[in-house]
């Protein structure tokens, strides 16, 4: 593993592949240093606790393991004394600072304290572990056949686990959700607002820029500034999800400032939830909100906590999470037009491919309500006039097969609107695959949606495909952006078609 000591500008990196006194000096070096900044709070190196912190959390570094349970499963197979593997242990999670984040760190301590608690053979170590195991094994002085065999074991081909996507809740809870939150928000006293500001301003934030959680719950106390007649909020983005990963264990150093512009009305909420606040006991760190009882500050759980309670108020039984504003944030980023680099700046991305991975979300856009969502309840201005299986009134649209056209200059034989709309049957000029195209009867709308649903999955399959390429460096980004903006006709076109389903229902 890697050590890094930076000097007068410059950074030395140091390999240490085992335990000797190279690693034992350099260990030592890392312990006072993170003692001297307070990463490290009263402790020894020969403790068997460390209490650290990174001024969010406060954990505790545990390496007390039962010397009974190495005698009996681990000392032959580990082939060092019980206290050489303990102090291994403490010297490769020293190594490992300021790479990993300290809840990492724990759990780190946790997975290697726990391969000595039963026979090698029967150990069961989470997939995402592998790496690290197979680092600390051979770190261990020694050498014997049995660790040998169960590092070849590590590090041998696997299958690789896919990331899922988050699977959201049906937009129609969101939709209930902001309605019930509006409502809310018009008759709750003072002492409530104040209580569920954090939540309201995580909804309203949130669903616009794409901020994680935790980078939401550390905007900072004085938070609001007015440049050139405009308000800007400024925010903390998280350094640690991208480039070296180099971990500062303060939040001046593993965060950046950004400001983005706000609206007046949303500054005025934020004015006057400071105003509110500015008597009550302050966070312990730099951040907006006021905690409750001890609470250093509002934590992620608090956060949950007091979303749960208001979907519990408003009998919201859909599993919302906090997570889950990100993605829609950057889903109608998508649908408004804007491209994968917008969204990667704006998400924070450290790569495109990231920001194109919210795709696979696109899947569940069948419900027309996101329309109403993502739009601020405005469906009605983005579905032409007139998009609805009823009768039509003579001399509004243009009559064609199957259907209506109501674009205002097609009888003048305006070919250019018409050469927008192309399909491999039929090529340039396809009605029904239009924007424009009002179907007259159900059956042909049945057919329009079920040949839609089947495009979607085509360009979502070859959008997948030309990401993966792009993985590869042998793929083109101007191939994912076309296929993008496919996509993204074919789903507001379907969601349309939705909409008509919703307005027959309604006429039924």
């Amino acid at each position: 593993m890697q050590s890094a000591c930076a000097y007068n500008g410059f950074e030395s990196v140091t390999e240490y592949n085992s335990l000797d006194v190279d690693a034992l000096v350099e260990a030592g070096r890392i312990f006072s240093q993170y003692k001297k900044k307070g990463v490290l709070v009263n402790c020894e190196m020969s403790d068997c606790k460390w209490q650290a912190t990174d001024e969010r959390n406060n954990i505790t570094l545990d390496f007390t393991m039962n010397r009974q349970l190495y005698m009996q499963y681990a000392v032959s197979w580990a082939g060092c004394p019980y206290e050489d593997f303990v102090n291994s242990v403490k010297i490769f999670i020293l190594l490992n600072m300021g790479r990993f984040v300290l809840r990492t760190l724990v759990q780190y301590v946790h997975v290697l304290s726990g391969l000595i608690e039963q026979p090698l053979k029967t150990l069961q170590i989470a997939q995402e572990y592998y790496p690290m195991v197979t680092n600390f094994v051979s770190f261990l002085p020694g050498k014997t056949p049995e660790k040998e065999e169960f590092t070849e074991s590590l590090d041998s081909p696997r299958s690789r686990i896919a990331v899922q996507s988050r699977k959201l809740a049906p937009f129609s809870a969101y939709v209930h959700f902001e309605e019930s939150l509006s409502a809310f928000w018009k008759t709750a006293d003072a002492d409530e607002k104040i209580r569920f500001f954090p939540v309201r301003l995580w909804w309203i934030l949130t669903t616009i820029l794409p901020l994680r959680v935790t980078e939401f719950l550390l905007t900072p106390r004085n938070c609001l500034s007015v440049i050139d007649d405009r308000v800007f909020l400024t925010v903390r983005r998280t350094r640690l999800k991208k480039g070296s990963r180099k971990v500062g264990y303060t939040i001046e150093e593993d965060y950046e400032r950004f400001s983005y512009p706000i609206s007046d009305s949303l500054a005025s909420e934020i004015r006057w939830y400071l105003e509110q606040t500015v008597a009550r006991r302050q966070p312990a760190i730099d951040t907006l909100f006021v905690p409750e009882g001890n609470s250093r500050y509002v934590s992620y759980p608090y956060l949950a906590f007091l979303l749960r309670e208001l979907l519990d108020k408003w009998e919201i039984t859909e599993h919302i999470c906090l997570g889950d504003t990100r993605h829609l944030a950057l889903m109608s980023l998508i649908l408004s037009g804007d491209t994968p680099s917008i969204c990667k700046a704006l998400a924070d991305h450290a790569s495109i491919m990231t920001s194109m991975g919210y795709y696979a979300n696109m899947e569940t856009l069948s419900d027309c309500q996101v329309i109403r969502f993502l739009y601020g309840n405005t469906a009605a201005s983005l579905t032409p006039q007139g998009k609805a299986l009823t009768p039509v009134p003579a001399g509004t649209m243009f009559r064609l097969e199957d259907g209506y056209c109501d674009y205002q200059s097609v009888e003048a034989l305006d070919p250019l609107e018409c050469c927008k709309s192309w399909s491999l049957e039929r090529g340039p000029g396809d009605c029904k695959v239009c924007c424009h195209f009002h179907p007259d009867n159900e059956h042909v709308l049945i057919d329009l949606k079920a040949r839609l649903r089947e495009d979607m999955k085509e360009e979502f399959a070859f959008l997948m495909d030309s990401m993966e390429l792009l993985r590869k460096g042998i793929g083109k980004k101007e191939v994912i952006e076309q296929t993008v903006n496919r996509l993204r006709s074919s789903i507001l076109n379907f969601l349309i078609l939705e909409g008509m389903n919703s307005d027959e229902n309604q006429t039924a």
